[in-house]
């Protein structure tokens, strides 16, 4: 699965507002029920659900609500990059300030944990992180999102937080470990205990942070 299966350029929204978890997941759940004409409540309860069970703040500043939603009929993804990193109570205590979404019908089969490891691979890659916080405006979110070229590296978002390499050798093969687990278990544990793995193992080469 590619990620531009996934998620449409009018699903991508730039400089985003929230003050807290709660506010941010209600938004959301807003957003997409206009787009899918299903109550908001039930989306705020299925996330609301979910985030109980565990946080979806999977580190590096990137959080992945996601949700099995009762009467959805197909596959729905939102992508946000926050003007101001929110806690998350994320695996690695770090604020989030890109968030994607995913919902999926209730019985969606492999399909949910597949798409959410097609995520994962984009979103904790580093050189791709680095240009969502980078970018200024929808279009080049997108074209971030989807490895549709790299920003200038001269570019910094206020609050961004700047990575300088791509994920090779060792990490690139959990990211395909966390891919291959998810899509051969029915099991959402087993996708959020391999991303626990990554998230706890030490990153390849430097990044450098700045304080968010």
């Amino acid at each position: 699965m590619d990620i531009v299966e996934l998620i449409t350029p009018d699903r991508v929204i730039g400089r985003f507002r929230a003050d807290d978890k709660m506010q941010l997941l209600n938004a959301m759940a807003r957003h997409a029920s206009t787009a899918l004409r299903i109550d908001a409540q039930s989306i705020v309860d299925a996330l609301a659900a979910r985030e109980a069970l565990g946080s979806t703040g999977v580190g590096q500043g990137v959080a992945m609500p996601h949700a099995r939603v009762p009467g959805l009929e197909r596959t729905y993804c939102l992508f946000l990059q926050l003007e101001r990193p929110i806690d998350f109570a994320a695996i690695d205590a770090e604020k989030v300030d890109l968030v994607f979404l995913l919902l999926t019908p209730a019985n969606p089969g492999n399909d949910h944990l597949t798409a959410l490891a097609c995520a994962s691979r984009q979103l904790r890659n580093r050189d791709i992180a680095a240009n969502l916080r980078r970018a200024k405006d929808d279009t080049e979110l997108y074209r971030a999102l989807t490895g549709g070229g790299d920003l200038e590296h001269t570019r910094s978002a206020p609050g961004s937080r700047a990575g300088s390499h791509t994920p090779r050798g060792n990490q690139r093969d959990r990211f395909v470990e966390a891919a291959r687990a998810a899509e051969c278990s029915e099991d959402e544990a087993v996708f959020d205990e391999t991303l626990k793995r990554i998230a706890k193992a030490k990153p390849q080469g430097k990044a450098v942070k700045e304080d968010r």
